[in-house]
Order: structure tokens, then sequence, then C-alpha cells
């Protein structure tokens, strides 16, 4: 994804907002951000800047939420039913 990138950016102000970028994605289309689960955990449990953080524990806040929702739960069986590891076992 191309958003994954940002988060490695250069730029202060790109890698404070990128995580921002995680949350709103992970409240409307979760099923894009569930890969990038522990990524996000990773740097907010690592990184520097406070506000990196906090915008890295919304984002996972905002994936949680959403699968606890009937919509949420059929993203998750999909993923899990339909992952690539599972076609490689048969």
């Amino acid at each position: 994804m191309v958003f994954e990138k940002l988060l490695y950016d250069t730029d202060d102000k790109v890698t404070t907002e990128a995580p921002g970028i995680f949350r709103v994605l992970g409240k409307r289309r979760p099923e894009f951000v569930i890969p990038y689960t522990e990524l996000l955990q990773k740097i907010s449990e690592t990184d520097e800047n406070r506000v990196v953080k906090i915008h890295c524990l919304g984002a996972i806040k905002a994936i949680k939420t959403d699968l606890r929702s009937p919509k949420g739960k059929l993203i998750c069986f999909a993923m899990i039913y339909f992952s690539p590891a599972k076609a490689m076992r048969k």
C-alpha cells in the first residue's frame, strides 16, 4: 500500500500524519489496514514522537472497533477463509 511508505518518510510532518491516514482508512475500509496492524503496534511502542504513538494507537483502535461490527466479522472471516496461506495448504 502506498500509505505504508509514508510511515518511513524523511519529513517529520509526513510521518506524524501518516498513522492518521491509517486511522481514517481503518474506519471506512478496515480490510485495507488489517495487514498493517502489527507494524502500527510496533511503531506505537518504539517511535520517539508522542503524536505518532497516539495516531498509531488510534488506527489500531479504529480497526478493532470496526471488527466488532457484523460487517467487520464478515470481513475477518473472509480474510481468514480466502487467505493465500490457506490456499497453499490445499
